[in-house]
């Protein structure tokens, strides 16, 4: 088999172990955020379109080059603030979001996941059986000076 006769039977397959599990593991990191289509590392047409500002100003080429370059405490709040609202607080839960938690609602599971955007618990995943080790977008910590920590949820 190749293509997509591949793909579907591999789904399938990846489908029926799912449904004759009694428990699931997901480990989620960048792909599942890529195929979501946000991409961290990515100079595309999202960040140039929302972060374009930023772009120009600080010479950033990705999400996470802004997170890394020196800027006022006003402009950083303004860069992670318009982040968080953008990729953080959306309004619906995305397909793929919704896909994943209905394979799993019927079975015991666990999320294990090095993205922040929080997609999960608002998909319906129980917050008590997710462990985001990266932390949240919604929950930013900002170090102003070298000895004063400010942590703010957003």
């Amino acid at each position: 088999m190749v293509g997509k006769e591949f793909a579907a039977d591999k789904g399938q397959h990846n489908f029926r172990l799912t449904q004759e599990s009694d428990g699931i593991l997901i480990g989620a990191s960048n792909g599942l955020s890529i195929a979501d289509g946000y991409n961290i590392f990515a100079d595309d047409a999202w960040f140039q379109e929302n972060m374009g500002d930023f772009r120009e100003k600080y010479g950033l080429r990705c999400v996470l080059h802004g997170f890394s370059v020196p800027m006022k405490v006003e402009e950083k709040w303004a860069f992670v603030s318009r982040l968080v609202k953008a990729k953080a607080m959306q309004d619906e839960p995305s397909e793929i979001m919704k896909n994943i938690y209905a394979l799993v609602k019927d079975k015991e599971y666990f999320v294990v996941t090095s993205n922040a955007e929080d997609h999960f618990v608002p998909a319906g995943f129980e917050a008590d059986s997710v462990f985001e080790m990266e932390g949240k977008l919604t929950q930013i910590c900002l170090c102003c000076r070298s000895r004063h920590l400010r942590i703010r949820e957003v």
